[in-house]
């Protein structure tokens, strides 16, 4: 979804059911590399606007008379910036490099390009290993990406402890690791 598109979204989810699909998953544009893809994003920390709102419950109500299941991604910022992937799932890109997703993992890059609150920055590319040098069990293992999930599992206990009113320090204790910081599904994007 994006602010160039997302009026199209309802014909989108009735073109999907024409040609038999049984999903449509409309996602966010959450990868910025540049100022243009920037201006492109639909999601913010404002409130999504009336048109959009529109076209998203207008794609609901075609899926429903299509007979097609309909899911988008948020298209705001969360509340938490909690997110849980990491402490599941692993990214091992095609050279091998294993990485917590594949947003900090670009192939042949010791950078990652991102464009974060309006200006461009990089942060540097986390690796854990590689399944060419170690088993993957062994890197997901090792001291390094284990001290990773545990800024996460941190990050998720102090959220599961603001939603039942309890103090909400240990999300603030326990800041997400730089290359997380400045991408949006941090933020519940």
């Amino acid at each position: 979804m994006t602010s160039a598109n997302f009026d199209e979204l309802p014909r989108a989810v009735e073109l999907a059911a024409d040609l038999g699909a049984d999903e449509l998953v409309a996602t966010n544009l959450d990868y910025v590399i540049t100022a243009g893809l920037d201006e492109l994003r639909a999601y913010s920390s404002s409130p999504p606007a009336p048109a959009f709102s529109d076209a998203l419950e207008e794609a609901h109500k075609v899926a429903r008379r299509s007979g097609i299941v309909f899911r988008r991604t948020v298209a705001v910022h969360g509340n938490g910036g909690v997110r849980p992937q990491p402490l599941r799932i692993l990214f091992v890109s095609a050279d091998g490099g294993v990485s917590p997703c594949v947003y900090t993992s670009p192939l042949g890059r010791s950078e990652i390009p991102r464009v974060f609150e309006g200006r461009p920055i990089e942060v540097p590319v986390v690796s854990f290993g590689n399944v060419n040098d170690r088993p993957l069990m062994e890197i997901w293992e090792g001291e390094e990406y284990r001290e990773f999930r545990k800024r996460f599992a941190r990050r998720v206990a102090g959220a599961s402890a603001m939603m039942l009113g309890a103090a909400g320090a240990a999300v603030e204790a326990s800041p997400a690791p730089d290359a997380c910081r400045s991408c949006p599904k941090l933020y519940g994007v």
